[in-house]
């Protein structure tokens, strides 16, 4: 993961092995159902739920601006 040191790494994965509720259960499912859910928008490439993101799709901004 980037922006994970080898240190907080190895404390991350103490923290899973040694967690006695279904807290890392929970995040991992999160992380899953987020790679499923989320993709990037066809035309901006920022992320989307569907195929193109809601920035892209209102059509109320100016297409020639940032």
């Amino acid at each position: 993961m980037p922006g994970v040191g080898p240190r907080s790494a190895e404390r991350i994965a103490l923290w899973m092995v040694r967690a006695r509720d279904d807290q890392p259960e929970q995040i991992s499912r999160a992380i899953a159902d987020t790679r499923q859910a989320i993709r990037s928008c066809k035309l901006c490439g920022f992320f989307a739920a569907g195929e193109i993101c809601d920035i892209c799709v209102d059509s109320s901004r100016s297409t020639e601006l940032l």
